[in-house]
């Protein structure tokens, strides 16, 4: 009756689990499956040779192992199948597995296994190994496309300037911007009286350019700016324009002592002040400061010595009005000095040929060397 107990309790723990079981031939019994044994097997032992005991007691009757359990563990079912089988092919049926060996597989119960598959007429061939799962196929995780970073750029004639011209000369200003959702551009220095241009790439031409001009675009992507800007320095038709700008041998320019008059106070500073080529970034920035604001000014270009052009500013702002400008790769002194007018009746700001400057500020130095 014990045996009925535990099997009754021990049936819902592995009902779940199809590997834990035999499969012996249709019916429980007429079959024959031969162990290979070589240990001393007693309850409380888990090897691989358990699982061979347990599936030659599964291909016994029903009434031998009626759980037919397959788990390498040596428990008290199986001790109980051991003790059942014995006692059915007269090796003991009394006593303990220390003392008669009633219920463990040592050398008696070894040989009987072995003597029963040697008189087998037929070998039993061994339950099929179940089928292999397939491979879950690995799909590989989506490519991660970096989005192109945000571009503008403003060309004269094709190049990136600064471009050496004659007086009266036409010129294309071309610019190119990325293809991203631009909210406005707006139009600088020399553009700055032409107001704001549609944020998409374009052009325009720019006839009888009589002094020197500098164009630069400014456009807005949310609350990011990106600026580009070109030169185009006017000489006399007498003169031959070169690049880089004339060098200090030529007539030297003349400029003038800073002044202030009336209520407006104004000055001019450039950082860094020097730059060395392969060290620094080769650029500088122009940072104007004046009060009160809201006055057009104009630029006045010394390179090495000599006064290269003048070009109308825009109108002064607060708290400062900043330009900053990348210099040519080779050894240089490049000064700047600004002019203010404050005169309510001047209404063509953009001409260079304007009143007497109300403000002139001092030409500091910016000095590229090697």
């Amino acid at each position: 009756m014990r045996y009925r107990v535990l099997f009754a309790l021990a049936v819902p723990l592995f009902i779940f689990s199809n590997s834990a079981f035999a499969d012996p031939p249709a019916g429980g019994s007429g079959g024959v499956f031969c162990p290979q044994l070589s240990r001393y097997l007693v309850r409380g032992a888990s090897a691989e040779e358990v699982k061979e005991l347990q599936k030659f007691l599964s291909y016994q009757t029903l009434e031998v192992y009626p759980e037919k359990l397959i788990t390498g563990y040596f428990g008290i079912l199986t001790e109980n199948a051991v003790k059942r089988w014995q006692a059915k092919n007269g090796i003991v049926s009394s006593g303990s597995s220390h003392t008669t060996g009633y219920g463990a597989v040592g050398s008696k119960t070894r040989s009987k296994i072995k003597e029963i598959c040697t008189a087998a007429s037929q070998a039993i061939v061994p339950p099929p190994s179940p089928a292999p799962l397939p491979t879950p196929v690995q799909t590989p995780p989506p490519a991660v496309i970096t989005p192109p970073a945000p571009s503008l750029d403003l060309k004269v004639n094709g190049i990136d300037g600064p471009i050496n011209l004659v007086k009266n000369s036409s010129v294309i200003i071309s610019w190119n911007l990325s293809n991203h959702p631009w909210s406005y551009c707006t139009k600088l220095d020399s553009w700055q009286t032409e107001g704001s241009v549609k944020s998409v790439s374009g052009s325009q031409s720019t006839d009888n350019l009589s002094y020197s001009q500098k164009y630069t675009l400014v456009c807005y992507l949310d609350s990011a700016s990106f600026r580009d800007s070109v030169t185009v320095n006017i000489f006399p038709a007498t003169t031959t324009p070169t690049s880089p700008p004339p060098t200090a041998t030529s007539t030297q320019a003349v400029i003038p002592s800073p002044k202030s008059s009336g209520d407006m106070t104004c000055s001019l500073d450039v950082s860094p002040s020097k730059v060395v080529i392969g060290k620094d970034a080769v650029e500088g920035k122009w940072i104007l400061n004046s009060a009160p604001v809201g006055w057009p000014f104009y630029w006045h270009y010394i390179d090495n010595g000599v006064e290269t052009g003048q070009i109308y500013g825009g109108k002064t702002s607060y708290p400062y009005y900043a330009d900053t400008v990348s210099y040519p790769l080779v050894p240089g002194k490049y000064r700047r000095y600004v002019e203010i007018v404050k005169d309510p009746l001047w209404i063509t700001p953009a001409d260079i040929n304007h009143p007497t400057a109300t403000c002139i500020t001092a030409a500091p130095t910016f000095e590229v060397s090697n």
